[in-house]
């Protein structure tokens, strides 16, 4: 185990390894040799020492050697060997072997690190740390109201409405009865960029491709068809609540002879078809405004 002592020339702690104990080394602060103690005579052990002291020799041992300095009166003669070259007449310390100016290589192995180093490293890393989570939290935060406001201003998907009801009309004898077949169509507010064809929309009308693509045209418009079925019951069903016009065309009721449609329905329904009484024919029929939401009814007799 290394020994450590101070050189008695600059009282520099040197630390050798214990196998130097006797033996004449240089000191690497001033050059001076100095004859290895015994452990007895003062050497401390290793595991004993201060990480400061390790600290010590590391500096010592990067240093450049200095020529040595000293007085041929402080160095007793007779123990010192003939075989390092030493005279009374001076000190040369390229005369000293190799052995004797080694120092123990394991302290060279060594590799001592302050504890300041380890501190400050430590709190650089804490400081990253920190920022990094503060620029984590601020992006999220930046970017969480523009989603929450996103989603606020986009308006709610609208739910369909289904419109049911029951249609009749009275009959010869002066009775209630189900009007099988009548029309009703729900037309959107806005009037359709092109105008319907009453083909395929009658209630004389067979349910044929023609009437298929009738309604079809209905639909795309934004509104709905139906024929009510032989208990005179229906049901249709727009794409989103709001006000429709509702236009009810009797199947076996019809207008009195000569009666003309008023000027006021043919302006209400000539946006949305070619020839409102192609449409309409003798029967009598209902158009009115209407606000569907929900699950709305609307019957109806003529």
């Amino acid at each position: 185990m290394p020994v450590q002592f101070y050189c008695p020339h600059c009282r520099q702690l040197l630390k050798v390894g214990r196998r130097k104990i006797g033996t004449l080394v240089a000191c690497p602060r001033c050059g001076s040799p100095t004859v290895v103690p015994t452990a007895q005579s003062g050497a401390t052990p290793l595991a004993e020492e201060s990480v400061a002291g390790f600290e010590d020799v590391n500096e010592l041992l990067r240093q450049p050697p200095v020529a040595p300095q000293f007085a041929t009166a402080n160095i007793p003669t007779a123990n010192m060997p003939a075989a390092i070259g030493w005279s009374p007449a001076g000190f040369q310390p390229g005369a000293l072997s190799p052995r004797a100016m080694s120092v123990d290589s394991d302290a060279l192995d060594l590799l001592v690190v302050s504890r300041a180093a380890i501190y400050a490293q430590a709190v650089i890393f804490l400081v990253v740390a920190c920022v990094a989570f503060l620029a984590g939290y601020w992006v999220g935060q930046s970017r969480a109201p523009a989603t929450a406001s996103k989603s606020a201003s986009a308006p709610p998907k609208a739910e369909p409405v289904r419109l049911a009801g029951n249609i009749t009309f009275n009959d010869s004898m002066g009775k209630p009865s189900a009007d099988a077949g009548a029309v009703i169509i729900a037309l959107p507010i806005q009037p359709p960029s092109a105008k319907l064809k009453a083909k395929g929309l009658r209630p004389e009308d067979p349910l044929d491709a023609a009437h298929e693509d009738a309604v079809s045209r209905v639909k795309a418009a934004g509104g709905d068809y139906a024929r009510a079925n032989n208990q005179g019951a229906y049901d249709l069903v727009v794409p989103a609540p709001g006000n429709y016009y509702v236009l009810i065309i009797s199947q076996h009721a019809t207008r009195p002879a000569n009666t003309h449609v008023p000027d006021a329905d043919l302006k209400l329904l000539s946006p949305y078809f070619e020839v409102v009484t192609d449409l309409l024919g003798p029967h009598r029929y209902s158009v009115a405004k209407q606000r569907l939401s929900g699950r709305p009814t609307l019957p109806h007799a003529f």
